[in-house]
């Protein structure tokens, strides 16, 4: 019997507004969580989100920016907004709201942003933890926006009660007053040989090399075992920095798959904003062209510059392409070899790309050019804003999925910033044998719907909801507040 996924898409719902188009985005500031099985998706075609098989929504207190993690049954919806953690356990049918809760967690100030990013980790018990950022904790009255990371212990499969910041078993400060360590977290498979899973967190807008070049720490299992309780991001060696003024390295993370062929992960670290020379002028430095780093042999070292410490350095496009703004990986041609995905929102004026390397192309280090690169197609709807890899249909082959959440599909306000998420199923044909150009619009599913400002594909998240061993998905859009 063929496996499916799950599919959950984060909207946004509410009456109509009477602001329509450019200037009504304060009237769509609140969130819904949208179910969708995967079973019920279809192969090919164009469809709303909105026809969900469960949501959760909220009200303008809880903002737009849910942070969603995805466990069987279970639902963790960070929203930073209010500083505040949530566990669902939505039935098919269900349209829960905020109050309907099985449990939450408060964070230390309602202002901090709690909640901004929520990932499950094992914990060294057997059991499942919950880590959760908080990029804007300050940590005296003279150093604001430090940011901090959380972990709380067994609470990973949801929980039932009401907690607190500080029923923490631990939390890590960030370095660099403004800094705000956990912009970005990620759970990585073990990379340090001891059996247990890692994470990698950024202060994107840290400033120990230069202004605003950013940070990434990585959490060894092993290193963590010897710490407090209560510690800093520079109680750990494996961390590295950006170089450049204003870079913001580790805007995107990646440690999820082996991709030189070694057998342990590798990381990846996004830096949307640095400067890079292009293959038409390998000399002048284009403003925000980005790059991605990858590091290869991550384990237990000491501080360094990202630009020391890459094995190969990632780029393509102009000034202001945001190379970097989001990184995906996984085998989405049934090679065996993990394939990397990286958008760049910001290519050809805000139309968007996504470039691809093979993991062949990879592992053979010629990495000038890309494989394969996926086009936008409207100016402005910036394609590659979030780009994901996941087994959604169930085949055992990695499937792209790639946000534009500011595509205007009928260029009337009525659809202001509707956007739309593009499907591209994995399948055995070598991307090297892809169609040479294709565009958003060439992928066989698509979801996007004609009302404003509900952004699909801002954001994307997988998970297996149902337990088919699937990996199901979530999409973010905004709705209007009530």
């Amino acid at each position: 019997m063929r496996a499916f996924t799950t599919a959950l898409i984060l909207g946004f719902a509410g009456c109509e507004s009477d602001c329509v188009g450019v200037g009504c985005l304060d009237d769509f500031g609140a969130a819904s969580a949208l179910l969708h099985l995967g079973a019920t998706l279809p192969e090919s075609g164009e469809f709303p989100g909105s026809e969900a098989s469960a949501s959760v929504s909220g009200d303008i207190f809880l903002g737009a920016q849910w942070h969603v993690a995805i466990r069987p049954g279970v639902l963790i919806v960070g929203t930073s907004a209010d500083s505040t953690v949530r566990s669902f356990k939505p039935l098919i049918g269900d349209a829960l709201t905020e109050q309907q809760a099985e449990g939450r967690i408060v964070g230390e100030q309602s202002e901090d942003g709690f909640g901004h990013r929520v990932v499950v980790i094992d914990g060294p018990d057997g059991e499942r933890d919950l880590l959760i950022s908080d990029p804007k904790k300050s940590l005296t009255a003279d150093t604001s926006h430090n940011g901090a990371v959380y972990r709380f212990q067994g609470i990973g499969d949801g929980w039932t009660t009401r907690l607190q910041a500080k029923d923490a078993v631990m939390r890590m400060s960030g370095e660099s007053p403004g800094g705000r360590l956990g912009s970005a977290l990620v759970v990585c498979p073990d990379i340090d040989g001891d059996g247990l899973s890692e994470w990698m967190a950024s202060a994107t807008r840290d400033n120990t090399t230069a202004s605003m070049a950013g940070q990434v720490v990585l959490a060894l299992s092993a290193d963590m075992a010897v710490q407090s309780d209560q510690l800093g991001i520079d109680a750990l060696d494996t961390r590295w920095t950006g170089l450049d003024i204003g870079e913001a390295a580790g805007s995107s993370l990646s440690c999820r798959h082996d991709l030189n062929g070694d057998g342990t992960p590798d990381v990846l670290i996004g830096a949307p904003y640095a400067d890079r020379p292009t293959i038409e002028d390998d000399e002048t430095p284009q403003d925000a062209a980005g790059k991605v780093y990858l590091i290869y042999d991550s384990g237990p070292g000491t501080p360094d510059t990202l630009s020391a410490a890459a094995d190969l350095t990632f780029g393509v496009g102009d000034a202001n392409s945001w190379f970097g703004w989001s990184i995906a990986t996984g085998d989405i041609d049934g090679d065996g070899l993990n394939d990397l995905a990286i958008g760049a929102p910001g290519a050809e004026s805000t139309v968007g790309a996504v470039h691809i390397w093979s993991g062949a192309q990879i592992q053979g280090g010629d990495i000038a050019a890309p494989t394969h690169t996926l086009l936008g197609v409207e100016s402005g709807g910036r394609f590659g804003w979030s780009t994901h890899i996941a087994d959604i249909n169930g085949d055992g082959i990695g499937d792209l999925l790639i946000g534009a959440p500011y595509v205007n599909p009928t260029g009337t306000g009525a659809t202001y910033d509707a956007g739309r998420v593009s499907i591209y199923f994995g399948s055995a044909v070598a991307i090297e044998d892809w169609t040479e150009t294709q565009l958003a619009t060439d992928a066989p599913l698509m979801f996007t719907e004609p009302k404003q400002y509900l952004r699909t594909g801002q954001r994307i998240f997988s998970g297996d909801f149902d337990g088919d061993a699937a990996m199901d998905l979530v999409f973010l859009h905004r709705i209007q507040a009530n």
